[in-house]
């Protein structure tokens, strides 16, 4: 029986510099579709978060009051996007992310996003690529003349 080898949906990105890794299953779109939910919910919760906040602050002249409501709202958000990130690309990503973190903020969460939306486009794009260069239709095979 002849067996037959297909490539792997996955790709690897290397994470900091201790050498971690995530596997990101770019051949996939329900991988494509989680992860744009994720980032769909990180806008509309900063919204939520940000009204919350605005609430909770009116009337608040005490600068210190507003801080801490500031900083509760902001942990509360980073812990619910943690979650989320952890469920799509691997439990601790963030951590090993921002090894360097004692505690991650919501700073780090953009910073996240800005650098692996373009990654996994980069990496679809190049393997999109590679396939086409081996199966195009133009392209001359070994029985051409």
């Amino acid at each position: 029986m002849k067996e037959l080898q297909f490539g792997s949906i996955y790709e690897e990105f290397k994470i900091n510099k201790n050498g971690d890794i995530i596997k990101i299953p770019i051949g996939d779109d329900a991988f494509r579709d989680r992860v744009f939910a994720l980032v769909k919910d990180w806008d509309s919760k900063c919204e939520e978060y940000q009204n919350k906040e605005d609430e909770l602050t009116d009337g608040v002249e005490d600068a210190m009051k507003r801080a801490e409501i500031h900083m509760r709202l902001s942990d509360e958000l980073t812990e619910e996007m943690r979650k989320g990130i952890d469920a799509i690309f691997g439990e601790g990503t963030l951590r090993k992310c921002y090894l360097d973190a004692e505690k991650l903020n919501t700073t780090m969460l953009e910073d996240f996003f800005g650098v692996i939306i373009p990654a996994i486009f980069e990496a679809r794009g190049e393997r999109s690529n590679k396939i086409n260069m081996v199966y195009n239709r133009n392209r001359k095979g070994a029985r051409s003349k």
